[in-house]
Protein backbone atom coordinates (compact mmCIF):
# COMPACT_ATOMS: atom_id res chain seq x y z
CA UNK A 1 0.00 0.00 0.00
CA UNK A 2 1.54 3.30 -0.82
CA UNK A 3 1.95 5.76 1.43
CA UNK A 4 1.70 10.19 1.10
CA UNK A 5 2.37 12.69 3.63
CA UNK A 6 1.49 16.20 4.00
CA UNK A 7 2.72 18.95 6.33
CA UNK A 8 0.34 21.79 8.02
CA UNK A 9 1.48 24.78 8.94
CA UNK A 10 -0.57 27.01 11.49
CA UNK A 11 0.49 30.64 12.09
CA UNK A 12 -1.49 32.44 15.01
CA UNK A 13 0.10 35.06 17.24
CA UNK A 14 3.94 34.40 18.34
CA UNK A 15 3.76 30.78 17.72
CA UNK A 16 4.24 28.66 13.93
CA UNK A 17 2.91 25.01 14.76
CA UNK A 18 3.45 22.31 12.85
CA UNK A 19 2.54 18.78 11.77
CA UNK A 20 3.12 16.32 9.40
CA UNK A 21 0.99 13.20 8.54
CA UNK A 22 0.85 9.98 6.73
CA UNK A 23 -1.96 8.59 4.81
CA UNK A 24 -1.99 5.05 3.65
CA UNK A 25 -5.38 4.08 2.86
CA UNK A 26 -8.16 5.11 5.47
CA UNK A 27 -4.98 5.12 7.92
CA UNK A 28 -3.13 8.11 9.14
CA UNK A 29 0.19 8.08 11.21
CA UNK A 30 1.35 11.40 12.90
CA UNK A 31 5.47 11.75 12.30
CA UNK A 32 6.65 15.17 13.35
CA UNK A 33 4.63 17.73 15.65
CA UNK A 34 5.19 20.95 17.82
CA UNK A 35 5.87 24.18 17.78
CA UNK A 36 8.23 27.56 17.06
CA UNK A 37 8.04 30.15 19.38
CA UNK A 38 9.29 33.49 18.55
CA UNK A 39 9.56 37.12 20.24
CA UNK A 40 7.09 38.54 17.48
CA UNK A 41 3.94 38.46 16.95
CA UNK A 42 4.11 35.87 13.88
CA UNK A 43 0.88 36.07 12.20
CA UNK A 44 1.43 39.80 11.73
CA UNK A 45 5.07 39.63 10.13
CA UNK A 46 4.47 37.13 7.63
CA UNK A 47 0.37 38.21 7.26
CA UNK A 48 0.36 41.61 7.27
CA UNK A 49 3.68 43.22 6.71
CA UNK A 50 7.08 42.89 4.58
CA UNK A 51 9.25 42.41 7.41
CA UNK A 52 11.80 40.34 5.52
CA UNK A 53 14.04 39.48 8.36
CA UNK A 54 11.01 38.29 9.54
CA UNK A 55 10.27 36.27 7.28
CA UNK A 56 13.75 34.60 6.99
CA UNK A 57 13.83 33.87 10.35
CA UNK A 58 10.33 32.17 10.03
CA UNK A 59 11.52 30.42 6.64
CA UNK A 60 14.81 29.09 8.48
CA UNK A 61 13.08 27.68 11.21
CA UNK A 62 10.79 26.00 9.11
CA UNK A 63 13.72 24.40 6.91
CA UNK A 64 15.02 23.14 10.50
CA UNK A 65 11.55 21.56 11.46
CA UNK A 66 11.49 19.86 8.15
CA UNK A 67 14.67 18.35 7.48
CA UNK A 68 14.63 15.28 6.62
CA UNK A 69 10.63 15.39 5.66
CA UNK A 70 8.62 12.66 3.47
CA UNK A 71 5.68 14.83 2.77
CA UNK A 72 5.32 15.81 -0.85
CA UNK A 73 3.47 19.13 0.04
CA UNK A 74 2.46 21.50 2.84
CA UNK A 75 -0.72 23.19 3.47
CA UNK A 76 -0.91 26.04 5.28
CA UNK A 77 -3.72 27.46 7.47
CA UNK A 78 -4.80 31.11 7.60
CA UNK A 79 -7.59 32.53 9.35
CA UNK A 80 -9.65 35.04 9.28
CA UNK A 81 -9.64 38.62 9.52
CA UNK A 82 -6.60 38.56 7.32
CA UNK A 83 -8.05 36.62 4.90
CA UNK A 84 -11.51 36.66 2.85
CA UNK A 85 -13.86 33.86 3.15
CA UNK A 86 -16.80 32.88 1.15
CA UNK A 87 -19.46 30.51 -0.22
CA UNK A 88 -20.58 31.00 -4.17
CA UNK A 89 -22.52 28.35 -5.76
CA UNK A 90 -21.79 27.89 -9.35
CA UNK A 91 -23.90 25.87 -12.39
CA UNK A 92 -21.89 22.38 -12.30
CA UNK A 93 -21.56 22.31 -15.90
CA UNK A 94 -19.38 25.73 -15.93
CA UNK A 95 -16.21 25.50 -17.52
CA UNK A 96 -12.54 25.34 -15.21
CA UNK A 97 -11.58 28.49 -17.19
CA UNK A 98 -15.02 30.29 -16.58
CA UNK A 99 -15.16 29.36 -12.82
CA UNK A 100 -11.77 30.73 -12.00
CA UNK A 101 -12.73 34.00 -13.37
CA UNK A 102 -16.21 33.93 -11.83
CA UNK A 103 -14.54 33.59 -8.25
CA UNK A 104 -12.18 36.13 -9.37
CA UNK A 105 -14.50 38.62 -9.48
CA UNK A 106 -16.87 37.47 -6.73
CA UNK A 107 -13.41 37.88 -4.46
CA UNK A 108 -12.78 41.09 -5.74
CA UNK A 109 -16.21 42.65 -4.77
CA UNK A 110 -16.02 40.63 -1.15
CA UNK A 111 -12.54 42.53 -0.91
CA UNK A 112 -13.58 45.58 -2.27
CA UNK A 113 -10.54 45.36 -4.36
CA UNK A 114 -9.72 44.82 -7.84
CA UNK A 115 -9.46 41.42 -9.24
CA UNK A 116 -6.03 40.65 -8.28
CA UNK A 117 -6.29 37.94 -5.59
CA UNK A 118 -5.23 34.80 -5.24
CA UNK A 119 -8.22 32.37 -4.76
CA UNK A 120 -7.88 28.64 -3.49
CA UNK A 121 -11.24 26.93 -4.32
CA UNK A 122 -12.68 24.06 -2.94
CA UNK A 123 -16.00 22.20 -3.71
CA UNK A 124 -17.71 21.82 -0.88
CA UNK A 125 -21.22 19.58 -1.84
CA UNK A 126 -23.82 19.97 -4.81
CA UNK A 127 -27.14 21.10 -4.01
CA UNK A 128 -30.47 19.67 -6.67
CA UNK A 129 -32.71 23.30 -7.52
CA UNK A 130 -36.77 23.19 -7.73
CA UNK A 131 -36.26 23.19 -11.75
CA UNK A 132 -33.92 20.33 -12.04
CA UNK A 133 -31.27 21.92 -12.34
CA UNK A 134 -27.60 21.21 -10.07
CA UNK A 135 -25.46 23.94 -8.73
CA UNK A 136 -22.28 23.28 -6.97
CA UNK A 137 -21.29 24.94 -3.78
CA UNK A 138 -17.80 26.16 -3.74
CA UNK A 139 -15.85 27.84 -0.62
CA UNK A 140 -13.35 30.55 -1.82
CA UNK A 141 -10.45 31.58 0.41
CA UNK A 142 -8.91 34.47 -0.65
CA UNK A 143 -5.79 36.32 -0.06
CA UNK A 144 -3.50 39.47 -1.17
CA UNK A 145 -1.41 38.13 -3.58
CA UNK A 146 1.17 40.07 -1.69
CA UNK A 147 -0.07 38.06 1.40
CA UNK A 148 0.85 34.82 -0.81
CA UNK A 149 4.38 35.72 -2.02
CA UNK A 150 5.20 36.30 1.64
CA UNK A 151 4.06 33.09 2.38
CA UNK A 152 5.87 31.80 -0.74
CA UNK A 153 9.04 32.88 1.22
CA UNK A 154 8.56 31.66 3.83
CA UNK A 155 7.83 28.07 2.09
CA UNK A 156 11.87 29.01 0.67
CA UNK A 157 13.38 26.11 2.80
CA UNK A 158 10.69 23.55 1.50
CA UNK A 159 10.32 24.63 -1.85
CA UNK A 160 10.53 21.37 -3.29
CA UNK A 161 6.85 20.54 -1.75
CA UNK A 162 3.61 21.60 -3.21
CA UNK A 163 2.32 24.51 -1.59
CA UNK A 164 -1.56 25.35 -0.68
CA UNK A 165 -3.91 27.73 1.76
CA UNK A 166 -6.32 26.31 4.21
CA UNK A 167 -8.82 28.70 5.83
CA UNK A 168 -9.47 27.94 9.39
CA UNK A 169 -12.72 26.24 9.47
CA UNK A 170 -11.77 24.21 6.89
CA UNK A 171 -9.05 22.70 8.98
CA UNK A 172 -11.55 21.63 11.54
CA UNK A 173 -13.86 20.32 9.15
CA UNK A 174 -11.70 18.48 7.84
CA UNK A 175 -10.69 17.11 11.59
CA UNK A 176 -14.57 16.43 12.18
CA UNK A 177 -14.66 14.27 8.99
CA UNK A 178 -12.15 12.07 10.25
CA UNK A 179 -13.31 11.24 13.11
CA UNK A 180 -15.84 7.84 13.09
CA UNK A 181 -18.75 9.94 12.24
CA UNK A 182 -21.59 7.44 11.16
CA UNK A 183 -24.01 7.88 8.38
CA UNK A 184 -26.94 9.68 9.54
CA UNK A 185 -25.46 11.62 12.08
CA UNK A 186 -27.33 14.96 11.53
CA UNK A 187 -25.30 18.10 11.75
CA UNK A 188 -21.98 19.48 14.29
CA UNK A 189 -20.49 22.58 14.84
CA UNK A 190 -16.61 22.82 15.31
CA UNK A 191 -16.40 26.39 17.22
CA UNK A 192 -12.88 28.26 16.92
CA UNK A 193 -11.70 30.37 19.77
CA UNK A 194 -9.01 32.70 19.04
CA UNK A 195 -7.65 36.09 20.37
CA UNK A 196 -9.13 38.44 17.81
CA UNK A 197 -11.88 36.16 16.34
CA UNK A 198 -13.83 33.31 16.40
CA UNK A 199 -14.64 30.85 13.73
CA UNK A 200 -17.47 28.47 13.17
CA UNK A 201 -17.42 25.40 11.08
CA UNK A 202 -21.39 23.57 10.45
CA UNK A 203 -20.62 20.32 9.34
CA UNK A 204 -23.48 17.27 8.02
CA UNK A 205 -22.48 13.87 8.30
CA UNK A 206 -18.95 14.88 9.11
CA UNK A 207 -18.74 16.61 5.26
CA UNK A 208 -18.01 20.55 5.48
CA UNK A 209 -21.45 22.95 4.68
CA UNK A 210 -20.85 26.42 5.60
CA UNK A 211 -18.98 28.57 8.06
CA UNK A 212 -18.45 31.75 9.11
CA UNK A 213 -16.13 34.10 11.91
CA UNK A 214 -17.12 36.45 14.72
CA UNK A 215 -14.55 39.36 16.15
CA UNK A 216 -13.71 38.31 19.45
CA UNK A 217 -16.91 38.57 21.56
CA UNK A 218 -17.51 37.43 25.28
CA UNK A 219 -18.55 33.78 25.90
CA UNK A 220 -22.05 34.30 26.09
CA UNK A 221 -21.85 36.26 23.00
CA UNK A 222 -20.55 32.81 21.03
CA UNK A 223 -23.92 30.58 21.84
CA UNK A 224 -25.35 33.38 19.77
CA UNK A 225 -23.17 33.73 16.68
CA UNK A 226 -23.09 29.52 16.82
CA UNK A 227 -27.31 30.01 17.39
CA UNK A 228 -27.00 32.02 14.13
CA UNK A 229 -25.07 29.71 11.92
CA UNK A 230 -27.75 26.85 12.61
CA UNK A 231 -29.89 29.72 11.54
CA UNK A 232 -28.50 30.23 8.50
CA UNK A 233 -29.60 26.48 7.61
CA UNK A 234 -33.16 26.39 8.77
CA UNK A 235 -31.51 24.57 11.99
CA UNK A 236 -33.23 25.26 15.89
CA UNK A 237 -30.29 25.12 18.21
CA UNK A 238 -30.97 21.39 19.22
CA UNK A 239 -30.72 20.12 15.98
CA UNK A 240 -26.99 20.54 15.98
CA UNK A 241 -25.88 16.82 17.67
CA UNK A 242 -22.63 17.36 18.11
CA UNK A 243 -20.82 20.82 19.36
CA UNK A 244 -16.41 20.66 19.31
CA UNK A 245 -14.31 23.77 20.71
CA UNK A 246 -10.92 24.21 18.94
CA UNK A 247 -8.38 27.04 19.04
CA UNK A 248 -6.63 28.95 21.41
CA UNK A 249 -8.89 28.99 24.19
CA UNK A 250 -10.67 25.90 23.96
CA UNK A 251 -11.64 25.80 27.93
CA UNK A 252 -15.34 24.12 27.84
CA UNK A 253 -16.14 25.68 31.16
CA UNK A 254 -16.06 28.79 29.67
CA UNK A 255 -18.74 28.35 27.47
CA UNK A 256 -21.90 26.91 29.27
CA UNK A 257 -24.06 28.94 27.24
CA UNK A 258 -23.31 26.92 24.39
CA UNK A 259 -24.33 23.85 26.22
CA UNK A 260 -27.64 25.10 27.64
CA UNK A 261 -28.60 26.81 24.13
CA UNK A 262 -27.74 23.86 22.43
CA UNK A 263 -28.63 21.11 24.46
CA UNK A 264 -25.89 19.18 23.74
CA UNK A 265 -22.07 18.57 25.39
CA UNK A 266 -19.33 20.37 24.54
CA UNK A 267 -16.75 18.27 23.11
CA UNK A 268 -12.70 19.04 22.76
CA UNK A 269 -11.98 18.61 19.10
CA UNK A 270 -9.04 16.14 19.50
CA UNK A 271 -7.33 15.99 15.87
CA UNK A 272 -5.06 12.76 17.54
CA UNK A 273 -7.66 10.26 18.11
CA UNK A 274 -7.63 10.39 14.53
CA UNK A 275 -4.21 9.35 14.20
CA UNK A 276 -1.74 6.24 15.32
CA UNK A 277 0.06 7.74 18.06
CA UNK A 278 0.21 7.32 21.64
CA UNK A 279 -0.99 10.41 23.38
CA UNK A 280 0.66 8.93 26.61
CA UNK A 281 3.64 10.05 25.42
CA UNK A 282 2.60 14.44 25.42
CA UNK A 283 2.39 16.33 28.17
CA UNK A 284 -0.30 16.15 30.55
CA UNK A 285 -0.82 20.14 29.80
CA UNK A 286 -0.89 19.66 25.93
CA UNK A 287 -3.23 21.93 24.28
CA UNK A 288 -4.28 19.63 21.34
CA UNK A 289 -7.46 21.84 20.11
CA UNK A 290 -4.99 24.47 19.61
CA UNK A 291 -3.22 22.06 17.07
CA UNK A 292 -6.28 21.80 15.00
CA UNK A 293 -5.29 24.27 12.52
CA UNK A 294 -1.77 22.65 11.62
CA UNK A 295 -3.51 18.54 11.87
CA UNK A 296 -6.33 19.22 9.70
CA UNK A 297 -4.68 21.02 7.12
CA UNK A 298 -2.40 18.03 7.08
CA UNK A 299 -5.50 15.49 6.63
CA UNK A 300 -6.47 17.29 2.84
CA UNK A 301 -5.49 16.34 -0.11
CA UNK A 302 -5.11 18.41 -3.21
CA UNK A 303 -2.29 20.98 -4.32
CA UNK A 304 -2.45 24.34 -6.00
Amino acid sequence: MEAHARAGIDIVGHSLRYAEVEQYGARFRLLRLGSCDFDFDVAEAVLATSADDHVAMVSEALGDVFSGSVADSVHVTVHPPRCYSFFSPLPKELSPARRNVRLQQEAALVAGTEPSLHITPDAVRSQKLEDGSTVEWVHVLAVERAMHERIRNVLGHLSRLRGRLVVGMHAAASTVARLDVPPGAGYSLAIGTYPDHVEYALCRDGAWQFSRYSDAVPPVDVAYFAAHVADRFGLAPREIEALYLYGDDADRSHFPDLEFVFGSKLRPLNPLVILDVDEGGLASDFDVEGYVGCIGAALQQGSD
